[in-house]
């Protein structure tokens, strides 16, 4: 399969290989709700339907502070970024 990130040839997750992946989430961790929301819809125009429900997700959890945004959580523990 080919990463739609950098196109190399690897084992990819949702469509993009481990590093666009880790470094996609790492920009993601920093973005607001809004933001959130507006990739998601974006990916669901573009046909990306896996894709945009894991923005709206990280949309909810931003604004509650839940999951991956939680104190503690996946976010904070390996990407540092503090709410």
């Amino acid at each position: 399969m080919i990463c739609r990130g950098c196109g190399q040839d690897d084992e990819l997750r949702y469509g993009y290989c481990f590093p666009c992946a880790t470094e996609g989430e790492r920009r993601a961790a920093q973005y607001s709700v809004t933001q959130h929301c507006i990739k998601g819809f974006s990916s669901l125009v573009r046909g990306y339907r896996t894709e945009a429900r894991i923005y709206f997700r990280w949309a909810w959890e931003r604004l509650t502070r839940a999951g991956d945004y939680a104190p503690g959580g996946e976010f904070e523990r390996i990407h540092g970024v503090q709410l």
